[in-house]
């Protein structure tokens, strides 16, 4: 069903996710990101460029992980060390990440506690919001370290949203993904799926945010 007033849906706890949901064109930026874990990767273990994108693939097949920052990890790099080099070293603003009163407007709408979760390191979300200008609308940002590196969509990842539907709480869960958007209906959760064409029964609503 098409929601054109998130008003309108009753929840206790909103749980947002970042890339894809909540700003619309994610490639330029994550792009950018990946070009710096390459540089990164090149610099760790004295290779070129070349050598690095290369590297890159053969420990996240190693690690069976899409994530760069998990594969470096169980190869001995500091999280915080390369998260400053990579994730941190970007300006959303440069791409077209900036205020943006109606989706500020969209957030003020739903009553009730803001969450955002993200399969990205909560430092990166935390810049994003930050740059729509809509942080203070987040009681927090739980990211994949928070998660002890826990992926969306295995339950594993929705811990603090089992936590709530499980004292009575409803949760209304807004997603770009529908594995996601699956995962949190089977759950319990009242389901949004977000920019996203296709049809899924396991999306109760389906709403534009930007």
């Amino acid at each position: 069903m098409r929601c054109n007033n998130l008003s309108a849906i009753d929840a206790d706890l909103w749980v947002f996710d970042n890339d894809g949901t909540l700003y619309r064109d994610t490639r330029p930026i994550e792009n950018v990101v990946e070009s710096f874990m390459i540089d990164f990767i090149a610099r760790y273990y004295g290779l070129n460029r070349e050598q690095a994108t290369t590297k890159r693939r053969e420990i996240l097949r190693k690690y069976r992980t899409s994530y760069t920052l998990i594969a470096m990890r169980n190869e001995g790099v500091d999280e915080d060390e390369f998260i400053r080099a990579t994730y941190l070293k970007v300006n959303p603003s440069d791409y077209g990440i900036s205020d943006s009163p109606d989706l500020r407007n969209i957030l003020l709408s739903c009553k009730g506690e803001r969450i955002v979760l993200t399969n990205n390191v909560s430092e990166f979300a935390n810049a994003i919001l930050c740059s729509l200008g809509i942080r203070d609308l987040f009681s927090s940002i739980v990211g994949m370290r928070e998660r002890n590196f826990a992926q969306k969509p295995d339950t594993s990842a929705f811990g603090f949203v089992q936590s709530a539907l499980r004292v009575g709480r409803s949760v209304a869960f807004l997603d770009d993904g529908i594995e996601n958007i699956k995962t949190t209906k089977q759950l319990g959760c009242v389901t949004i799926l977000v920019k996203n064409r296709e049809l899924t029964e396991y999306a109760d609503f389906r709403v534009q945010l930007s």
